[in-house]
């Protein structure tokens, strides 16, 4: 949601016969706009969120408020008046610039993915430049040794402090940051303190129903980040309100992906692959989010289809995992420094690359690629506009037949290699858009939201015993679908869905009110009536 204060864009307010009307100048449109939208224009870039809904409440009704304030975000998204990325007028808002990291990333570090290890470095590095950050630990632990901790600081909290930790943080404390893969325990920790929280969540992680808990839990100044648009458009499936998911794309270490000498490159990767085909033939990279037997078909149907080429399956599965051997198929794991080094040239080698934009993608594959110059073919579920700008973009339904993927994807990659000029247009796109993903921008865009996420502070903690239920998607791992779920707090123990909802409605209705729901969400009398006796010996007891 937007928030203020922040700098309009280059704009002109004028009247013309008694009607309002906005121009903005970079943009070149002009529009008419209601009372309410400009005071708030002139309110916003010296005032907080808080203090410009304060002045609108004493003229204006709640509900015109709020839709004003979703018509403001659509502008913003749009490029229209205000700036995509919110430029925050840092001097109306008071932040000390301490952010604690959740240390629930610290279990078992030594044995998460390496890539996920770089990633956690170079966004402390990045992050440190900016921003005070400590991490607590206990005093009979410390900080693992195998891991460069240069910008960070120990908040050594004693043992006997337990979930208690809280009171242990720096004074002024401006927010607490949650890192890919860590644990559940920071949702309670996050509700356990007035503190803003930012949980930033990673396409790659393996556990999606955590990421569903911590997109279901968060409270009004808390906000999820994601590190790639199709992990945000698979949330908007489950959630009508996406406002609170940003886009904050893999950063990538700009001294080691560069832009090489292609032919050279190609020579390399055929001594390191004692590959002499690699030297003129074709190089297509397919980055396949896992083994699943989709992405195993898929990655057979290509290497048919297309003899003349050489494959190398980047991440997702190996040679153990792909079953029947095809001479034009190669695998590349980076699993050590020395595979991380080795990647750009391979990125320079390539011809083209094929990313599969889905759930369980390692979103830093797309960004280091780009950051190479490899021209790109991307699919996925969504027309999302954002994925379309970096390279040539295939809609393709979920649960589409590996057969019929095949098939436009084959396409794709047999146009693109048969017209050079084309190709040479997506390496230019690859090489702009790159530029990008660099740590430092992740690190000012989370600096950025934590600046204004302090204007939605509650004025009272909040806990997870104050609501009777929870609602919220439960993604079964063995049928790889989710279904609507609601758990009973504070335990959380899973309920009937429906049972819950009468039990919510309960808080202020009569059972006689809750009846005429329950007729009506129910699909047969009985049910009804058993949710209906299960409340009335529950509200007994109760009272």
């Amino acid at each position: 949601m937007i928030q203020f204060p922040t700098d309009l864009k280059a704009h002109k307010k004028f009247n013309h016969f008694g009607h309002t009307f906005v121009a903005d100048i970079e943009a070149g449109c002009v529009f008419e706009v209601n009372d309410i939208v400009s005071d708030i224009l002139d309110m916003c870039e010296g005032s907080t969120t808080a203090q410009v809904k304060a002045v609108l409440r004493s003229k204006y009704q709640e509900a015109e408020i709020n839709s004003v304030w979703r018509y403001l975000f659509q502008l913003q998204m749009a490029g229209i008046l205000f700036h995509k990325e919110p430029v925050i007028n840092q001097e109306c808002i008071e932040f000390s610039g301490k952010i604690v990291v959740s240390p629930s990333f610290l279990y078992r570090l030594d044995q998460k993915p390496f890539l996920t290890r770089v990633t956690y470095h170079q966004l402390f590095r990045a992050l440190s430049q900016r921003l005070e950050i400590f991490i607590p630990i206990t005093n009979t632990e410390g900080l693992p040794t195998n891991f460069d901790w240069e910008g960070v600081t120990p908040l050594e909290i004693p043992t006997e402090a337990g979930q208690n930790m809280i009171g242990y943080y720096p004074e002024n404390c401006h927010g607490v940051l949650s890192l890919p893969h860590s644990m559940d325990h920071d949702v309670s920790l996050a509700y356990s303190s007035r503190i803003p929280t930012i949980f930033y969540v990673s396409s790659a992680e393996p556990d999606r129903q955590l990421i569903l808990d911590k997109f279901f839990l968060l409270r009004d100044c808390d906000l999820l980040c994601v590190d790639s648009w199709w992990l945000k458009d698979y949330l908007s499936q489950f959630a009508p309100d996406t406002e609170k998911i940003v886009v904050l794309p893999v950063g990538v270490d700009g001294d080691v992906y560069t832009l090489k000498d292609a032919q050279e490159s190609k020579l390399m990767l055929a001594e390191a692959f004692a590959n002499a085909r690699m030297k003129s033939d074709p190089i297509i990279l397919l980055f396949m989010p896992n083994a699943r037997d989709e992405h195993r078909n898929l990655v057979h149907l290509l290497a048919q289809r297309h003899p003349e080429c050489l494959f190398i399956v980047v991440g997702g599965l190996d040679r153990s995992q792909f079953g029947s051997h095809c001479e034009n198929i190669e695998y590349f794991h980076v699993e050590d420094f020395t595979d991380y080094q080795a990647l750009p040239v391979i990125y320079n080698a390539a011809d083209l690359g094929y990313y599969a934009a889905v759930p369980g993608a390692n979103a830093f594959y797309l960004s280091s690629a780009l950051c190479c110059g490899t021209p790109m073919i991307l699919s996925g579920a969504h027309n999302n506009s954002t994925m379309q700008t970096l390279g040539a973009y295939l809609h393709i339904p979920a649960n589409t037949p590996p057969v019929e993927t095949a098939d436009i994807v084959s396409k794709s990659l047999a146009a693109l290699l048969a017209d050079p000029s084309v190709l040479a247009r997506y390496r230019d796109v690859a090489i702009r858009k790159g530029k990008s993903f660099t740590w430092e921008t992740v690190a000012k865009a989370l600096e950025n939201q934590f600046i204004s996420l302090q204007e939605r502070v509650p004025e009272v903690e909040s806990t997870l015993t104050q609501f009777p239920s929870f609602f919220q998607h439960h993604y079964d791992t063995i049928q790889g679908k989710t279904t609507p779920t609601a758990y009973e707090r504070p335990a959380f123990l899973r309920e009937d869905v429906k049972s819950a909802i009468a039990k919510e409605l309960m808080q202020a209705h009569s059972i006689n009110q809750v009846s005429v729901v329950l007729e009506h969400i129910c699909k047969d009398a009985s049910t009804a009536e058993e949710i209906r006796k299960y409340l009335s010996i529950g509200r007994m007891r109760h009272e």
